[in-house]
């Protein structure tokens, strides 16, 4: 209907504001490729398991980053609420693997008169060094939106921060997702992003271009 796509429009371009600037840098900035699968089996109509595998390259997509590997569990409480607990295992260079484990609090609603949807999400997030034992504490906060009055299409926007705990105590970062999910079929998508990460309170901070594709299985 014309009123949601207007009203997506509006809130899409209050989104991308500061695009603006970022896009004015583009290939100042690292470029990194991020691909893998998910594999999804839902159980009943409130519990769903889900496993993942990832790969991640750097250096403008030269270099293998990271390989993760995640299994994880989801709970329905009801239709607006759920919970997620996963665990990560990361294999990095230099002997810097990481075990990781993540509790999730998730809120979903819909305008339905406009064909939005909107979830938050708050994330409490424990990772270890394997071989020093450093840890990695951060609390991260998502909200996100998309638009599902297409028939195969979900486009999305999303909004992420980091607040880093370990004697620190202050935000490190933040993370601008804009996306489309894909349904290829009943039991596959395909989901596809363009993001942007920028790192805050550090004394170099960084930032870069995030793009990925990850198909998903479910069953």
């Amino acid at each position: 209907m014309a009123s949601s796509r207007t009203i997506l429009l509006t809130i899409g371009l209050l989104f991308l504001i500061p695009i603006k600037s970022w896009s004015q840098d583009l290939n100042t900035r690292d470029n990194e490729l991020w691909t893998g699968i998910s594999i999804k089996y839902k159980l009943n109509k409130k519990l769903q398991f889900n496993l993942d595998q990832q790969v991640r390259m750097s250096q403008n997509m030269q270099a293998i980053r990271s390989s993760f590997f995640e299994f994880g569990a989801r709970y329905k409480w009801n239709k607006y609420v759920s919970t997620k607990v996963q665990y990560r295992y990361t294999i990095r260079n230099e002997q810097r693997n990481v075990n990781r484990f993540t509790v999730d609090a998730i809120a979903k609603w819909k305008w339905k008169s406009a064909d939005l949807k909107f979830s938050y999400r708050t994330r409490f997030q424990h990772a270890m060094v394997v071989y020093t034992g450093q840890p990695f504490t951060y609390l991260r906060n998502r909200l996100r939106m998309s638009y599902y009055g297409f028939k195969r299409l979900e486009p999305f926007l999303s909004y992420e921060n980091f607040f880093k705990f370990n004697f620190h105590n202050e935000f490190r970062g933040n993370r601008y997702v804009l996306g489309c999910d894909v349904k290829l079929n009943k039991q596959m998508d395909l989901t596809l992003i363009y993001g942007i990460d920028q790192e805050m309170n550090t004394k170099n901070p960084t930032s870069r271009n995030i793009f990925s594709a990850v198909l998903s299985y479910s069953f």
